[in-house]
């Protein structure tokens, strides 16, 4: 993390636009998933939904996204 905290740093982010934790997923998002449309559009409520679901990426790194 420290990593890529430096080289956004380096290239002249500011503190808020570094993210503060990062997990990598072998996730993969195609139309069959239902994450991204044929162009490869992000589906951004199926995504929220995927990730935010219990026990889900989002909840493994201590967040949860808000829901309506």
């Amino acid at each position: 993390m420290k990593d890529i905290d430096k080289v956004l740093r380096g290239l002249g982010l500011a503190r808020f636009e570094v993210p503060t934790k990062v997990k990598i997923t072998d996730d993969i998002w195609t139309p069959e998933t239902g994450l991204v449309t044929a162009s490869m559009k992000l589906q951004r409520n199926p995504l929220r939904e995927h990730y935010n679901a219990k026990g889900g990426l989002l909840e493994q790194m201590g967040y949860t996204f808000p829901t309506k």
